[in-house]
């Protein structure tokens, strides 16, 4: 969580999601804490952070050699379970 309205998260893969959301930002992503045994899905738009200034923030002291940030704010939330 970035904030209450925002996901984060580092994108080091540059493989299908990378793809998925240079082509689409319109996305959803799937979270879950098997300790209270929660599930939810989130629906809403992306941000790729691409070596921009916050991209270099949010990346310090994450020990990742090359990442973008993708930062996905929050239109729908679903209980998954």
């Amino acid at each position: 969580m970035l904030d209450a309205n925002h996901l984060i998260y580092f994108e080091y893969t540059f493989d299908h999601a990378y793809a998925n959301v240079k082509a689409n930002t319109h996305v959803a992503a799937a979270a879950w804490d098997p300790k209270n045994h929660l599930a939810f899905r989130v629906n809403g738009t992306a941000h790729l952070h691409e070596d921009d200034d916050f991209a270099k923030k949010a990346l310090e002291g994450s020990n990742l050699d090359h990442a973008d940030v993708v930062v996905i704010d929050i239109e729908q939330i679903f209980a998954l379970a």
